[in-house]
């Protein structure tokens, strides 16, 4: 029976100091005897040990006033044990009342758990959903992305077609223009060749025949024209070139040569040095390179260039057909070719079409 809080036997048996003697010879003698095992000679050990021990403590027991002196020992004890006693009711009282706290929580987090559990059942069941409508909108998606695709494709080849016809049209403006320039060159060419430098030629003696008095009664030639057209003496001047007027044609404080000359002075001028320096502006020299003519340096050289002009006139007159008909044939061709090109390309774009 095991031991109480309560229990003050003495640990050691009730054994008398004989019968303990006797066991430990009885034990001695068998060892002494041999003939046992091993193992049955240390169990005989361990008891002799054993009983030498409880000797010891039994000899001290039977010493006189040990008893008292362990009585005295048990007396001071008890009034502790009955604090300690008292404690442990207080203890148990507490431990009950913990106990039932803990069932209440028990309780408590056994209906947290079902509501828990409703709590993961509704989170799955919303996952669920939420996965749902995650594929729903990547399913739209997929089908917005592929309408957006086609918009783009249909935007591109809208812009595609677009281009194609504004690059159409500047390339039909393009030859629209280029053919129209190479009618309009062949109608030039119809006019007969060199009326630029004739007129040239002729306003610049006349200007020169001023500058000496002497009167100039001598027209211009006037190159015949395609179908009775009348070209106008500005008309018939190359472009960036001015046509020279003689005095008379302007005011009187036009300048001519740099100076500023009333109507008197040139009058009073008719007869000139011969030796004096003629002073030509800018324009007059211009057209005098332009003729591939020596402009004259003093009023003495200007019979001479007047001899020249009149040369370069004849020149021009004795040329003028043939060159006219050069033209003819040149604009003529360039415009056959340029015909041919644009239908050539027609050709090529209607079966690229096809």
């Amino acid at each position: 029976m095991p031991r109480t809080r309560l229990d003050t036997r003495p640990l050691v048996k009730s054994t008398t100091k004989s019968s303990t003697r006797f066991e430990n010879s009885k034990l001695e003698q068998q060892l002494q005897s041999g003939g046992i095992p091993l193992i049955e000679e240390k169990r005989i050990v361990a008891e002799i040990s054993t009983l030498k021990k409880t000797k010891k403590q039994l000899e001290t027991l039977n010493q006189p006033g040990a008893i008292d002196a362990e009585k005295q020992k048990l007396d001071e004890i008890k009034p502790l044990i009955k604090t300690y006693d008292e404690q442990i009711a207080k203890l148990d009282v507490q431990l009950t009342e913990a106990k039932t706290t803990m069932t209440k929580h028990e309780q408590e987090l056994s209906a947290t758990r079902d509501s828990l559990n409703d709590l993961f059942t509704q989170k799955k069941d919303l996952s669920a959903k939420l996965n749902a409508a995650k594929d729903a909108k990547n399913q739209f998606y997929k089908e917005f992305k592929a309408a957006q695709d086609a918009w783009y494709a249909y935007e591109r080849e809208q812009y595609r077609l677009r281009e194609e016809q504004r690059k159409l049209e500047q390339k039909q403006q393009r030859d629209a223009k280029m053919l129209a320039q190479a009618e309009y060159e062949l109608e030039a060419a119809e006019v007969p060749a060199y009326g630029e430098e004739l007129a040239l030629c002729a306003a610049i003696v006349k200007v020169l025949k001023n500058l000496t008095g002497e009167k100039d009664e001598t027209p211009a030639p006037a190159p015949a024209t395609p179908a009775g057209r009348q070209v106008d003496e500005k008309d018939s001047m190359p472009k960036g070139g001015s046509l020279l007027v003689s005095k008379r044609d302007k005011d009187d404080d036009f300048i001519v040569l740099g100076n500023k000359k009333s109507k008197k002075q040139s009058k009073k001028q008719a007869q000139v040095e011969l030796n004096k320096p003629v002073k030509l502006d800018i324009e007059m020299i211009d057209q005098f390179g332009r003729l591939k003519i020596d402009m004259p340096r003093t009023f003495a050289e200007i019979p001479n260039t007047i001899a020249a002009l009149d040369a370069k006139s004849k020149e021009f007159l004795k040329n003028q057909a043939t060159q006219t008909k050069a033209n003819k044939e040149a604009a003529l061709a360039k415009l056959n070719k340029i015909k041919e090109q644009l239908a050539a390309q027609d050709t090529e774009g209607f079966q690229t079409a096809e």
